[in-house]
């Protein structure tokens, strides 16, 4: 099912104040140099996906916390976004990201302690979710938010 992608123009310009409301709704994390794919949970990794409308599977809440703070919940399974030492998985126990403005109100997701940055490892389903120094600023480590309806 495809969609017009005017709601994600709209939705990464007003993306600061939507992530406000984001705790009622759910979200898609898309990846600004793979456009076609979304953060995801697949058999216990956190990869890139294709953005699929029709599931909850890649469907993620966000709460701010204040001082650019946020947490990532995986709809379909309650799970947090998390980093375990160096990778990134889901867990049980929250877990607080940067959300860093980037030219072109893209995201940087970074730790938080911001020494590392969420990076999309490749253009293709499956494709690994990793960790990357925070001084990298390629577009396959900026993230957009598009709102979504659950299904």
């Amino acid at each position: 099912m495809s969609r017009p992608r005017v709601g994600f123009l709209i939705y990464t310009v007003l993306s600061s104040v939507l992530i406000c409301v984001s705790s009622m709704s759910s979200l898609k994390i898309i990846n600004y140099q793979y456009h076609g794919l979304s953060l995801d949970v697949k058999e216990g990794k956190v990869v890139g996906w294709h953005i699929n409308y029709d599931s909850n599977s890649p469907n993620w809440s966000i709460v701010a916390h204040g001082g650019h703070l946020i947490t990532i919940q995986n709809v379909a399974s309650s799970e947090y976004l998390r980093v375990d030492g160096q990778e990134v998985v889901t867990g049980a126990a929250p877990y607080n990201w940067q959300e860093q403005t980037v030219p072109g109100a893209w995201k940087q997701l970074a730790t938080t302690d911001g020494s590392k940055v969420l990076l999309l490892t490749g253009g293709s389903d499956g494709s690994p979710v990793v960790l990357k120094e925070s001084n990298y600023r390629g577009q396959d480590a900026q993230w957009g938010f598009e709102l979504t309806s659950d299904v």
